[in-house]
């Protein structure tokens, strides 16, 4: 099949790679996978949609939907000893506690975004404004810290496989 081209394309973000058949060799390999990296253009807008996601259902108090953007052994971490979960049955548990609080919360102003990654997995960190919104009405906001690690399901779907937030400690 010598001349035999085939086209590596078609995902947002990726770059077109022709490769002809019989002409990667091993190492090449690492030339060709740089061709599909993912720019950091399309690694923003997937973080960022991901956010915003995460956002809307904590605001909801959706445990269910909030579960859905996690993969099954996706981890979790707040900014107390015990805000963490392990795994879709934890975070249900952790989430259950969470959403019967008095307040929601979500964050605003997430820059720099920094992002890193390849087209399946993708890391993120950004300092950023937690916004905790009172149910009797009123937002209290202090500084706050995102990170995480999204990875691509085979159903093209971004899930976190780990989500940060927590407060920064005060400095001296």
């Amino acid at each position: 099949m010598a001349g035999t081209r085939a086209c590596l394309a078609g995902e947002p973000g990726l770059r077109r790679a022709w490769i002809s058949a019989g002409t990667v060799s091993a190492g090449r390999v690492g030339a060709v996978a740089a061709l599909l990296a993912m720019d950091e253009a399309s690694r923003r807008e997937i973080v960022e949609d991901a956010l915003r996601q995460l956002e809307t259902h904590l605001r909801r108090r959706d445990v269910g939907g909030t579960v859905a953007l996690f993969h099954q052994d996706g981890v979790a971490f707040g900014s107390e000893e015990h805000e963490h979960a392990v795994g879709a049955d934890e975070l249900r548990a952790f989430l259950s506690r969470l959403f019967a609080r008095p307040h929601t919360y979500g964050w605003s102003g997430w820059e720099p975004l920094l992002t890193g990654g390849s087209d399946v997995l993708i890391w993120f960190v950004a300092p950023a404004t937690v916004v905790v919104r009172i149910d009797q009405g009123g937002d209290e906001r202090a500084p706050y810290r995102l990170s995480g690690v999204l990875e691509r399901a085979d159903d093209g779907r971004w899930l976190f496989r780990l989500f940060n937030g927590s407060e920064p400690s005060a400095s001296d």
